[in-house]
């Protein structure tokens, strides 16, 4: 069906057409930096947790693998400064947080 006739389809069946999020480059910081910490924090906190996958064995700390995926994405998107005040505010979030658990 060529994008045309879908594009018709789709207006006379009336449906709402979701609409773009526009982000600022401050927002889109807050939100990358905010999903480092948790995936950090998080990751952490699950290394001390057993889980079961298939028939192995393992610690649930690998969550924490997706903070190199997520610091290389904050890397260039908002370049080395952002990078490392975050990685560093996360080293100090994670230290309050061994110390308070």
């Amino acid at each position: 069906m060529p994008r045309e006739d879908l594009s018709n389809v789709l207006r006379l069946m009336k449906v709402p057409r979701i609409p773009k999020i526009e982000l600022d480059r401050t927002q889109a910081a807050i939100i990358l930096c905010g999903f480092y910490l948790l995936f950090s924090l998080a990751g952490n906190i699950a290394a001390t947790k057993v889980t079961y996958l298939g028939g192995f064995v393992m610690d649930a700390g690998f969550i924490y693998s997706l903070t190199f995926t997520w610091r290389d994405l904050i890397h260039k998107q908002l370049g080395k400064k952002v990078d490392i005040t975050t990685i560093y505010l996360s080293g100090l979030l994670n230290l309050l947080a061994s110390l308070y658990f």
